[in-house]
């Protein structure tokens, strides 16, 4: 009875930090930017969608809580999205903001830093670290969010905009 009461708690304390992660990825682009934000009912690998109106334009977002270390999935390199890495979504919540593809990429840019990640490979489907080593944390210092970089990523993985809406007055 006792495993099944640490399992509900460590279930809980996950949800909390994904919300909080959420949270803190719709306030930072809410008050660094002009864009707008909408929330799919069923999360199918998307967190956020994130649009423009003049041009309609729409980016995805996939939110990822790290309260110690930070994980790297393959699955976001396949099509263009916004992945914001919120390291400790429960405090400070400094958000981490980089496409799919160069957060795939994360562990062989480590290894170019001089950091080690020897058990990442390019069949593997995800590559965790399980605690945030200094090197990772200054290599990604300069992904922080800022306008700039949320308006950068979105011009890197939004739709292209309909050939009609640049017609209308």
């Amino acid at each position: 009875m006792e495993s099944i009461d640490i399992h509900v708690q460590r279930r809980i304390q996950n949800q909390r930090v994904e919300r909080a992660a959420v949270a803190a990825t719709e306030v930072s682009l809410t008050r660094l930017t002009e864009l707008f934000l909408a929330t799919p009912v069923v999360d199918q690998g998307v967190d956020l969608f994130v649009y423009g109106v003049d041009p309609f334009r729409v980016a995805q977002i996939q939110v990822k809580g790290a309260t110690a270390g930070l994980a790297v999935y393959q699955q976001y390199s396949q099509s263009p999205i916004i992945v914001s890495y919120v390291l400790d979504p429960l405090g400070s919540a400094d958000i981490i903001l980089l496409t799919g593809e160069h957060a795939w990429d994360l562990p062989n840019e480590y290894i170019e830093y001089g950091g080690k990640a020897g058990d990442f490979g390019p069949d593997y489907r995800s590559y965790n670290w399980s605690a945030r080593p200094t090197r990772l944390v200054e290599m990604l210092q300069p992904y922080r969010a800022t306008r700039e970089r949320w308006l950068e990523l979105f011009e890197l993985t939004a739709t292209p905009p309909h050939p009609s809406s640049a017609a209308n007055p």
